[in-house]
């Protein structure tokens, strides 16, 4: 099974921007994100690539403002099994060392 979490940035410009990765692979990153140790996919993991991501999107954001570009955050999403279909999507395969994952950007949401 993959799993993906993404998040909408509407305002001056709109788009979702997440990941998509396979249960290892996720709980892994999880892991790294919290600190901690996490025995199966669950709340917690799910929860913890949640606030990963609103984190970067964040991040993203503030340096959109400073550009004058006004953007809000929707809350996150998750998925199971998802297979991504966003329109003008583009996906990018990142290798790092708990694994390859997929960074996803669309015009809508993409699961």
């Amino acid at each position: 099974p993959c799993y993906a979490t993404s998040q909408r940035l509407s305002g001056d410009i709109s788009f979702v921007a997440g990941l998509v990765a396979s249960e290892p692979v996720y709980l892994k990153l999880a892991e790294r994100y919290s600190g901690e140790e996490l025995s199966g996919m669950d709340e917690m993991a799910q929860d913890c690539i949640e606030e990963f991501i609103n984190v970067l999107n964040g991040m993203f954001s503030v340096a959109l403002g400073e550009e004058q570009i006004e953007t809000d955050l929707d809350l996150p999403r998750f998925g199971q099994n998802v297979h991504p279909q966003g329109s003008n999507q583009l996906r990018l395969r990142v290798h790092s060392a708990v694994g390859s994952f997929q960074v996803v950007m669309a015009t809508d949401e993409f699961f």
